[in-house]
């Protein structure tokens, strides 16, 4: 028996900011809300009356071309069948007669199924996070940083409380100068006994004294030292001190650029040369970092991120030609004195004195001339070198659609060293540093330039970040955008398989999920976490 069917389909044409290249779509609280968007769009027309319309295929309208030339988007239902309703983008018109047009549709799957997807954990590569946490998000982007500027110096406090330190082999508080025996100083043994002067005219008549009673060869090395270091004791009526055995260590102290005034340490940074930035991780390294130089040609960053409370360093150092002075940061990755990411200052000067023994200074003084540090601080590239090939998963090569085009305009262009490879300290720079009075290490707070800043952001703003991570993805959490890039995405539902198959390669692709239709491609909205 034949199927006796009263036509009661109904299609509506009309324009929207939704288009089939899948880089945008809209996202809904229910069903109702979705409905009631469309209804209520204006310069809508309306056709009714019809017995079945075919999925992705043509429709017929009883209306000229020229009223409905501007219309790229419609939706029908087939009444008396089902009362499913279809999303669709009109791909082109075609006149038929005056009164009469041929409309093309191809379905718009996320309207049309919207709420019959189910998503599953897959891989994404980046999306709009909900948690914005400064560190919580440090996974590398492939975006061009430029050159780094120095936002703020402070210089480390000066070794101003210098002396001149002797190592013999005699005793010299005793006036006839006999020799001693090896002893620990600094918790290393040595064949020497060191004494601290303050008075360059006692230390003159203590070395004429010495040369006096023939012990002059009694006297192996003389250099300055800064008494923070060691608890000195004065000998009795005279104008020098013994050394005790102390192993140094103090928290280092900062000084402003005028050296005056003491502060605290370095604080974590809240803008980026001087720009405050939506996007937090633009507050981490490689956009921002600490830079600790010793004056010397030698350098670590430290990033603050890492650091578990604000940055916070020690000096430690102990007793020896030319001094052994290294700094240390505190609560970093982990350890609370973190001993493999140190840097040592650079060697305080040798002292020459007047007797034969100064062919003895020579020798000694090759501990100053030519330190090298060469100690690779890594070439931190930004963007290509962070994701070589074969090691990151979802490098340039896959960033496409909206994102292509961005990512490869703000991506990285050439590859940047934060420092020299190789850091190598100058001939006699220790004498150097010691007589400008820069025998210190400083702290140089570095980050990108604004103007690199703001690009990024915006970037951000648009895609998010690099997140690598297998979970559902977060088309939702932020108040008006939310953008997702997955990779091999899973998803499934009651949807005809040729529909997922276009949901999965949209979302591979890259999609902005709107949460606002009013508000759609508005990018100068805030867009904070709800």
């Amino acid at each position: 028996m034949p199927i006796t069917v009263t036509p009661a389909g109904s299609i509506s044409l009309c324009r929207t900011n939704l288009e089939n290249d899948y880089k945008n779509t809209l996202t809904w609280s229910n069903i109702t809300a979705q409905a009631n968007y469309f209804n209520n769009l204006a310069n809508k027309v309306s056709f009714n009356d019809y017995t079945y319309m075919k999925k992705d295929d043509k429709i017929r309208v009883a209306t000229p071309i020229d009223d409905i030339i501007n219309y790229n988007y419609c939706y029908y239902n087939n009444g008396g069948f089902t009362t499913k309703r279809y999303y669709c983008f009109i791909t082109r018109m075609e006149y038929v007669n005056e009164n009469c047009t041929d409309v093309y549709i191809e379905t718009d799957v996320f309207q049309t199924w919207y709420f019959d997807i189910v998503w599953n954990r897959c891989f994404v590569e980046r999306e709009h996070v909900n948690d914005d946490t400064i560190g919580a998000n440090t996974i590398p982007e492939n975006v061009e940083t430029g050159e780094y500027v120095t936002n703020s110096k402070i210089r480390g406090k000066p070794f101003t409380t210098y002396g001149i330190v002797v190592g013999a082999t005699i005793k010299l508080e005793d006036s006839t100068f006999p020799n001693i025996n090896g002893n620990v100083q600094g918790s290393i043994y040595q064949g020497l006994k060191y004494y601290f002067f303050t008075n360059t005219n006692v230390l003159n008549l203590l070395l004429a004294n010495v040369a006096t009673a023939g012990k002059s060869n009694g006297i192996v090395t003389i250099f300055m030292a800064d008494d923070n270091f060691f608890n000195t004791s004065e000998i009795t009526d005279k104008a020098f001190f013994t050394i005790d055995d102390k192993f140094g260590a103090f928290t280092l102290q900062w000084a402003y650029q005028d050296g005056q005034t003491t502060v605290g340490n370095p604080p974590n940074p809240t803008s980026v040369n001087g720009y405050v930035p939506r996007n937090n991780k633009l507050l981490t390294f490689p956009y921002c970092y600490l830079m600790a130089s010793n004056n010397a040609g030698s350098s670590a960053i430290y990033r603050y991120e890492l650091f578990s409370s604000a940055p916070d360093f020690q000096y430690v150092g102990t007793l020896s030609p030319g001094m052994s002075i290294k700094l240390q940061p505190k609560n970093y990755k982990g350890e609370e004195i973190n001993n493999n990411e140190g840097l040592v200052l650079g060697k305080l000067p040798m002292c020459s004195w007047n007797t034969d023994m100064y062919t003895n200074w020579l020798t000694q003084n090759s501990v100053n001339i030519a330190t090298s540090i060469a100690g690779d601080l890594g070439s931190i590239a930004i963007g290509g070198a962070m994701l070589s090939s074969g090691m990151v998963i979802g490098g340039a090569g896959t960033v496409v659609s909206g994102v292509t085009g961005i990512a490869g305009t703000v991506g990285t262009i050439y590859q940047h060293s934060l420092v020299p490879p190789q850091i190598n300290g100058d001939v006699n720079v220790g004498d150097a540093m010691y007589a400008s009075n820069s025998a210190r290490i400083d702290m140089c707070c570095m980050s990108i330039k604004q103007e690199y800043a703001r690009v990024i952001d915006s970037y951000f703003d648009m895609f998010g970040y690099k997140v690598n991570t297998v979970k559902l993805p977060n088309i939702t959490g932020r108040q008006e955008w939310n953008f997702i890039k997955t990779i091999d995405c899973n998803v499934d539902g009651n949807i005809p398989q040729e529909d997922l198959e276009t949901i999965k390669k949209a979302c591979n692709t890259g999609i902005t999920f709107w949460h606002n239709p009013t508000n759609m491609y508005n990018y100068s909205l805030s867009n904070t976490i709800v």
